[in-house]
């Protein structure tokens, strides 16, 4: 199995057309997320876009439906990825009001540590919800949460792997990994988790929110490489 690989968080058109010419799979753009660092506006957005061939995903955080249509309008992306707490229901409306063509993935969220107390079964239920909502694939990621302010995704904490390919094996769409993915640990995490994907953004950067060459190009070399 050809493990897919998005590059995540881009914050520049320079840094999306590393990642494409790499050869991501996937390249993804984080729109008006208040909490994130590498957010960008709908025009920043829209200019990366614009600049690469590769499938695009635009990451939104608990939005409005008006505003979901309005980044569809206007970035056109081939996925979307909604990465809070929506609700099934959301997930339904959104999926009857967007183009067919275009996919809608659920960021399902992991302790960032084994061992921790953690209702597995209860979001098996709620991946299972979203499955018959008609969500189009999940993206495993850590939530942290500091100060009191959650953050989901993007934290360079990684998940508790054991609670990730047990998730894997009991939902039926396809599974990204991401939370604290790097080039030195994406090998293993591949082999223990068995996802379809893998999703990265601090793990292959120089500084925050700058893609390093070097960490993009091995990223996406050793997760090709690491089922033989």
């Amino acid at each position: 199995m050809i493990i897919e690989t998005k590059i995540c968080g881009l914050t520049s058109i320079e840094d999306a057309r590393l990642a494409e010419e790499a050869g991501a799979d996937w390249l993804g753009v984080v729109v008006e997320v208040s909490y994130s660092r590498r957010s960008r506006t709908l025009s920043e957005a829209k200019a990366i876009f614009e600049a690469v061939s590769t499938s695009t995903v635009a990451l939104l955080m608990e939005p409005e439906l008006e505003f979901l249509l309005r980044v569809q309008e206007e970035l056109n992306p081939d996925a979307f990825q909604l990465v809070g707490e929506d609700s099934p229901d959301f997930i339904a409306k959104a999926r009857e009001v967007l183009p067919e063509e275009v996919a809608l993935w659920k960021s399902i969220h992991l302790p960032a540590e084994a061992g921790m107390e953690f209702d597995l079964f209860a979001l098996i239920e709620r991946a299972r919800e979203y499955e018959q909502a008609s969500a189009d694939r999940f993206v495993l990621d850590t939530r942290v949460t500091v100060g009191g302010q959650t953050a989901y995704g993007g934290t360079g904490q990684v998940a508790d792997w054991e609670l990730a390919a047990e998730v894997v094996r009991q939902v039926d769409l396809s599974v990204l990994l991401a939370g604290g993915l790097s080039p030195d640990n994406i090998a293993e995490a591949i082999q223990k988790v068995r996802p379809r994907g893998v999703d990265v953004a601090s793990g292959v950067e120089s500084e925050p929110g700058i893609k390093s060459p070097e960490k993009v190009r091995a990223f996406i070399q050793a997760a090709r490489g690491a089922l033989g």
